[in-house]
């Protein structure tokens, strides 16, 4: 965790100065001889501990009007029109590969629902930059930089509690987080991204408030758009909801909607921010705020999921799964995998990794003592983790690798050797596909926390792993990619287009994998030279026994 520094003026000067993209603060302040410009929020937060990484450069501008900031800005860069709500203009400078933030100064009253847009805004370029910073969430995050005057304004203590590592809701716990439920995930989060403590008072307020952040409410089609306008500051952009607002019927007006307290995709952008910072801490805190049980039901089942003590001496399936977690953040995982990047959907792979083994949980009371087995739990898993990935409406690219990660996990764990499977089979799970990383990661941890009764782990079954995975991409490197492509191979043993021929190609690929064949024209002759038996052997391939008969013809040609 980065320490706070102590001289601030000559940290923000510096990184205010090595920002090209922020060149056009100096043209603002030439421009409005009355502009004051506040660095705020996060980008304040992260230069006083030193990260130097963060570039969400957010501002505050006061004293001036904002048709006039848009109008200089739009010389110096690009405005975005969308990014106006809430007096927030988005603005990406010409020498800039990202939109900055420009916000004048507002105040809000909630009106204590819980919703993210219930509130009253009221912009007004000349409201002091304190009563600003007074409606955001965190201490820590209600910080300002005066860039004029190069001092800090830090009307709430958030550097002392970023001194004492401390989440404090700003004001009145409780009447923060009931103004917006999204803040509860929000505070969950920084207290994972930074290893911080939760004040006692914001602590309970989190218990108290964070069950409602699923909730759903019914409004009409009426309200909604009146919210729009009460909360739009360009007079166009009001204009055009007021219109669609005149357009309506009177049965359009009463249509029901119904709308989410806090956006899933917020609620989502949380969980994975908190995971990836602090995997085991970020699921104990749902876990603790009965967020879990209203995310992840599934998941309590993991609790007194008993396990064979001989296969797993750490404990049941939650105490497996949370210590997998907590070996996520060890320096011997850093060491063996320097360049792997920890993402939220990797992390929420590995916590539901066994979840389908409650389901599939059989005891055989003949056997002393009992012998426990979870036969299908990787198949069950899927299941359940499909529906667990719609419900938190995930992207089709992060449902794609939990599912890998979780239908593949079991793959080489209890085989008696990694060296039974075929070569190109285990190529597609360990190195071709682009969640190829993920599983071995997975695979490495779950080793790691199946502790056997004398507190080690077998680790026989994953150094093999590495060792081949070196292996076949040892023998690739003297390979060229292509070795024959699906036209040659019809070519070449007569056949049309179909499961045959894919059975035929993943037949080469194995076999170039293994080494056997290394060029086009090994390939070649070896389809020319057995053409009769391959094609008798392929005779009735169909997409599902493609795999099947891949084996077969290795067993049958010797090869």
């Amino acid at each position: 965790m980065p320490k706070v520094s102590k001289n601030l003026s000559k940290l923000f000067t510096e990184r205010l100065k090595n920002e090209t993209s922020l060149d056009f603060v100096r043209l603002l302040f030439k421009k409005f001889p009355e502009l004051e410009l506040y660095l705020v929020g996060g980008i304040v937060r992260d230069i006083i501990l030193g990260i130097t990484a963060s570039k969400d450069f957010d501002f505050v501008a006061r004293h001036a009007e904002v048709r006039d900031l848009v109008a200089e800005l739009n010389k110096l860069g690009w405005c975005d029109l969308a990014g106006r709500d809430f007096g927030v203009i988005k603005f990406k400078p010409q020498n800039g590969n990202q939109f900055i933030d420009i916000a004048l100064p507002r105040s809000e009253q909630g009106e204590m629902t819980g919703g993210y847009r219930d509130f009253t805004l009221q912009v007004d370029k000349d409201l002091e930059i304190e009563k600003d910073l007074a409606r955001r969430d965190l201490t820590i995050n209600a910080l300002a930089w005066d860039i004029k005057n190069k001092k800090i304004i830090d009307p709430f203590e958030g550097q002392k509690d970023l001194e004492s590592k401390t989440i404090r809701a700003v004001g009145k716990a409780e009447v923060r987080f009931q103004e917006d439920y999204s803040r509860i995930l929000r505070a969950i989060r920084f207290a994972c991204q930074f290893n911080f403590s939760l004040e006692p008072a914001t602590k309970k307020a989190l218990i108290k408030l964070a069950p409602n952040v699923t909730q759903k409410r019914q409004i009409t089609r009426q309200e909604h758009l009146q919210r729009k306008i009460s909360l739009e500051i360009i007079e166009e952009e009001r204009q055009k909801h007021l219109n669609q607002l005149q357009a309506l019927s009177a049965e359009e007006k009463t249509q029901p909607l119904e709308e989410e307290l806090v956006p899933s995709e917020t609620l989502t952008r949380e969980l994975l921010k908190a995971l990836a910072a602090a995997p085991a801490k970020a699921i104990e805190l749902l876990d603790e705020f009965s967020l879990l049980n209203l995310l992840i039901p599934e998941a309590m089942d993991m609790k007194g999921c008993t396990q064979p003590e001989h296969f797993h001496a750490e404990g049941d399936v939650w105490t497996h799964t949370i210590l997998l977690l907590e070996k996520i953040s060890t320096p011997e995982f850093t060491d063996l995998f320097p360049d792997f990047k920890i993402s939220g959907a990797f992390v929420l792979g590995c916590f539901l990794h066994d979840i389908g083994k409650p389901t599939v949980r059989t005891v055989d009371e003949s056997q002393t003592p009992p012998k426990i087995k979870f036969y299908g739990h990787d198949e069950e898993g899927v299941n359940i983790a499909k529906r667990i990935c719609t419900r938190l409406k995930l992207s089709k690219g992060i449902q794609e690798k939990i599912v890998f990660m979780l239908q593949y996990h079991m793959f080489v764990m209890s085989a008696p050797s990694v060296y039974k499977f075929r070569a190109h089979k285990f190529a597609e799970r360990f190195i071709d596909s682009p969640h190829s990383p993920d599983l071995l990661a997975l695979f490495y941890l779950d080793v790691a926390s199946s502790i056997r009764p004398d507190g080690t782990a077998d680790f026989k079954n994953f150094e093999e792993t590495l060792e081949r995975i070196n292996e076949i991409k040892e023998t690739r490197s003297r390979q060229p990619q292509k070795i024959i492509t699906g036209d040659k191979v019809m070519e070449l043993l007569d056949l049309p287009a179909g499961p045959a021929i894919a059975c035929v190609l993943e037949l080469v690929a194995e076999l170039k994998d293994q080494g056997k064949i290394n060029r086009a024209g090994d390939a070649e002759k070896f389809l020319r030279d057995r053409a009769v038996q391959i094609k008798k052997l392929c005779a009735d391939v169909t997409t599902s026994t493609s795999n099947d008969n891949v084996e077969k013809i290795l067993k049958t040609l010797i090869v």
